[in-house]
C-alpha cells in the first residue's frame, strides 16, 4: 500500500470531517468542524507557520491516517511562549507498522514549540512518547480528587448498570441494597453540614460569560518565574472557554472580592454525561494566586449551587498543590484515587528542568486541548 505523509492543508477539512467521524462514531462531521475551527481559525496562538497536523494519505488520495497539532499559548519561566498540543491520532486498521506512526514522529519532531503535550493520550501513544523523551506530569497533585455527591442513589445506578446487564439481576440488587439509603442520607447530610461553612459574606461568586480586562489582571499581577503553564490572560480563557466547540459543557465560575469587585480567582469545569444517564460537572482548571480558605470555599458552594440547578449527579474538585489540596480537604468529604495522563516534553532553548537556581516546575491543566473538547 503506497502512502505518503504530508501536512494538513486547508482544503482537506472537509474530507478530514467525515475521515475522523468514521474514526470516533460517537463525533459527527458538523462536531469535527466546530473544534477545527477552535484549534485552527480561532485560535490566537496560531499563525501561518504552524502546521495544523499531518494526514496518511492513499494512492486515491482518501485520508488513512490524522494527527492533530494544537498550538496554545504558554508560559514558560516567566516569558509567553507557544506549546503545541496533540489531537485524535486515528489511522485505519489497515494502516500497519512503521507507516502508522509517521504522524505521532512528525508532532514529536517538532522544534519551534517550547513544550509538546500530550494530555489524552492512548496506552499506545503514551509508550512511545515515554520513548522519545516526554516525562508524565502527576495530575491531581497527590492523585486525589475531591467529589461533592448531589444524588447519590443515581449515581449509585449508573454504576450498577455499566457493570451488570441483566434488568432482573439489577432489580433484585437494588432491593437487597434498599437499606443503602440510610447510608446516602447520612453522608448528604455530612456533605451539606460541610457545605454550610463553605461561604463568605466578604465574596460574591457567580457564572462567567465572557472574560474581560480583569482576568488579564489577575493573570500578569501574579506571573511565577520558575513554572510552565497554560497562559491564563482573557484572550486565551475567551478561545477555550467561549468557543463555539465548548461552549455548551463548559462554565466558568468566578470569585469577586465584594465592595471592590476585585476578581480574586475563579473554577472552570465541563459537563460530562455518561451513557445519557449520569452528569458530572468536572473541574478542568482553577486558577487563585492567593489560596485564602474564604474564596476557595465561597467558589466550592457556587460551583454547588450551579450544579444543582444543571441537575448533575456529582462535582469533582482537584489539586494542582498542596495550598489548593488542603483546603479542598477541609470543604469536602468524599476522596478518591485519580489518575490523569498528562505527558509533556519541553523543546528548543526553553528546557523546564533548569530555571536558574530553581526548578522551573510544570502546572498542568485539564483544560489545555486537546484535553479541552475531548
Amino acid at each position: 500500500m503506497d502512502i505518503i505523509l504530508r501536512n494538513l492543508e486547508e482544503n482537506d477539512l472537509t474530507k478530514l470531517e467525515r475521515f475522523l467521524s468514521t474514526g470516533f462514531p460517537k463525533t459527527s462531521p458538523d462536531v469535527w468542524k466546530s473544534r477545527f475551527r477552535m484549534w485552527w481559525r480561532d485560535n490566537p496562538a496560531m499563525n501561518i507557520h504552524t502546521s495544523r497536523g499531518w494526514i496518511l494519505e492513499n494512492k486515491k488520495t482518501e485520508i488513512v491516517g490524522f494527527m492533530g497539532n494544537v498550538p496554545v499559548n504558554f508560559l514558560v519561566n516567566g516569558k509567553k511562549t507557544t506549546a503545541a498540543a496533540a489531537a485524535s491520532w486515528y489511522v485505519r486498521p489497515e494502516v500497519q507498522g512503521a507507516t502508522s506512526i509517521l504522524p505521532v514522529l512528525k508532532f514529536v519532531g517538532q522544534k519551534d514549540m517550547a513544550v509538546l503535550l500530550s494530555t489524552t493520550p492512548s496506552k499506545r501513544v503514551a509508550r512511545m512518547n515515554l520513548k522519545t523523551g516526554f516525562s508524565r506530569a502527576e495530575l491531581p497533585y497527590n492523585k486525589k480528587e475531591y467529589w461533592y455527591v448531589l444524588n447519590h442513589r443515581g449515581l449509585f445506578n449508573y454504576s450498577l448498570k455499566k457493570r451488570i446487564q441483566s434488568k432482573k439481576v439489577i432489580f433484585i440488587i437494588k432491593i437487597l441494597l434498599f437499606p443503602t439509603n440510610i447510608f446516602f442520607a447520612g453522608l448528604q447530610i455530612l456533605q451539606n453540614k460541610r457545605k454550610s461553612k463553605a461561604s463568605s459574606s466578604a465574596r460574591i461568586c457567580s457564572i462567567c460569560t465572557r472574560c474581560g480586562s480583569s482576568f488579564t489582571d489577575l493573570w500578569q499581577n501574579n506571573i511565577k518565574e520558575n513554572i510552565a503553564t497554560l497562559y491564563r490572560d482573557a484572550e486565551n480563557l475567551n478561545w477555550l472557554c467561549f468557543s463555539e466547540a465548548v461552549k455548551d459543557k463548559r462554565y466558568l465560575i468566578q470569585c469577586n472580592e465584594k465592595g471592590s469587585n476585585k476578581l480574586l480567582g475563579y473554577f472552570i469545569f465541563d459537563i460530562k454525561t455518561l451513557n445519557n444517564e449520569a452528569r458530572l460537572m468536572e473541574l478542568k482548571d482553577a486558577f487563585i494566586p492567593i489560596i485564602e480558605k474564604e474564596t476557595v470555599f465561597s467558589l466550592i458552594r457556587e460551583s454547588i449551587n450551579i450544579a444543582q440547578q444543571l441537575n448533575v449527579h456529582a462535582v469533582i474538585f482537584w489539586a494542582t498543590d498542596e495550598a489548593l489540596d488542603r483546603v479542598l480537604k477541609k470543604a469536602l468529604v468524599i476522596r478518591r484515587k485519580s489518575d490523569h495522563a498528562y505527558l509533556y516534553k519541553p523543546k528548543g532553548t526553553n528546557e523546564l528542568p533548569s530555571c536558574g537556581a530553581d526548578k522551573c516546575r510544570l502546572v498542568p491543566s485539564l483544560l489545555d486541548p486537546d484535553r479541552g473538547t475531548a
